[in-house]
């Protein structure tokens, strides 16, 4: 694989500059190809009539690939995944001072890294569509690499998401903090409706 994009070298588990947004993680298949795992996944094909109104209605835009197929009401099994390069193939040219996401600081990324991101930033059909493996072929994949870079993939999304599925102390006091507002709040109306009926 050859004249990858800055971005994209980023996205590689295991280098020295990881980018800071690991919503797309990949491996080298020796050097026959790449595999990657993908917390955002780029629609290819809608019916734009399945698209509500409000989505376009919103005053802060979130790209296709984060929300879009959520507000269509889509699961993960109304979706046809591609997950070989071999079914279908596109590419984005970017111009390569293009460097969202980059540092410039040396710093492998850790699984807690990949947990802290995917707590704030995925919802639940990311969730799921993480756990499909996509093939970039560049040749004849060796079937023993192929094999391990699998398994230590799984590995890193098991793990992934079994953390990001367990609350931790401050998800439980942000949970607990609006669940406090809420009452107040509704105890607040209802002593105000309490003393405008007795007027």
């Amino acid at each position: 694989m050859q004249h990858l994009h800055p971005i994209t070298e980023a996205a590689f588990w295991g280098q020295p500059y990881f980018g800071k947004v690991p919503a797309s993680i990949y491996w080298k298949i020796g050097d026959q190809g790449m595999l990657a795992r993908n917390f955002h996944m780029h629609p290819l094909l809608v019916d734009p009539a399945t698209v509500p109104d409000s989505y376009f209605g919103r005053k802060q835009m979130a790209t296709i690939d984060d929300d879009l197929l959520l507000s269509m009401g889509c699961g993960v099994d109304d979706i046809h995944i591609v997950t070989d390069s071999d079914s279908v193939l596109l590419f984005e040219l970017s111009d390569e001072t293009k460097l969202t996401g980059l540092t410039n600081r040396k710093k492998f990324a850790t699984r807690e890294d990949v947990v802290r991101w995917a707590r704030k930033w995925t919802n639940p059909l990311h969730r799921k569509l993480v756990q499909h493996t996509v093939v970039f072929r560049g040749g004849e994949l060796e079937p023993r690499t192929f094999a391990e870079v699998c398994a230590e993939a799984d590995n890193l999304i098991k793990m992934v998401l079994d953390k990001v599925g367990k609350p931790t102390v401050r998800t439980l006091l942000s949970s607990f903090e609006r669940t406090t507002r809420h009452f107040v709040r509704k105890h607040l109306r209802l002593q105000t409706m309490g003393g405008r009926a007795g007027k």
